[in-house]
């Protein structure tokens, strides 16, 4: 079977040929995201994040053909949103201003915070906080009721204020 017949069929829902285009495209979406990007982190970030959102907007996908380039154009924006991040931390500006110093460790922490999160908790907030999707999308993604997404998320995230409160 060819990449344009599992296109359409993941377009259609079938998971398994989106599978099938997630293996054929990994390697291509890594190199790029890790050229691109400054740490392996980032890059398997930004590539999963391109992932969910490929995997919950494919139905919208309007010509299968367009599938690789369609792709790569989530990836270039998800790789271009971390670059502006870096440049926000690494230009220079208010090297004296000690609230420079301040916002960094707080990203830290959170981002610690985040990683130590249990699986579960740490898709629901990337997949919210991060990549901004809504409870029912997010519902759809991991296969979860929508209300249980936002239990989830409201206890997730007040746990994570309670410990940047201690």
């Amino acid at each position: 079977m060819d990449e344009r017949n599992w296109v359409e069929e993941a377009i259609g829902g079938d998971e398994g040929a989106f599978v099938r285009l997630y293996e054929q495209y990994y390697t291509k979406l890594y190199r790029y995201a890790a050229y691109t990007l400054r740490t392996v982190q980032d890059a398997e970030d930004a590539v999963g994040e391109t992932i969910a959102d490929a995997y919950a907007g494919i139905g919208k996908l309007k010509n299968p053909e367009s599938f690789g380039t369609w792709l790569f154009r989530i990836l270039s924006n998800k790789c271009k949103a971390k670059m502006r991040d870096y440049y926000v931390v690494s230009d220079g500006q208010g090297e004296g201003d000690p609230s420079v110093h301040t916002d960094l460790a707080l990203n830290l922490q959170v981002r610690q915070m985040f990683l130590a999160l249990p699986k579960k908790e740490r898709q629901v907030i990337g997949l919210s906080v991060f990549a901004g999707y809504d409870s029912k999308e997010i519902a759809d993604i991991l296969k979860l009721n929508a209300n249980t997404v936002r239990s989830i998320r409201k206890r997730t995230l007040e746990k994570m204020a309670r410990e940047m409160n201690d």
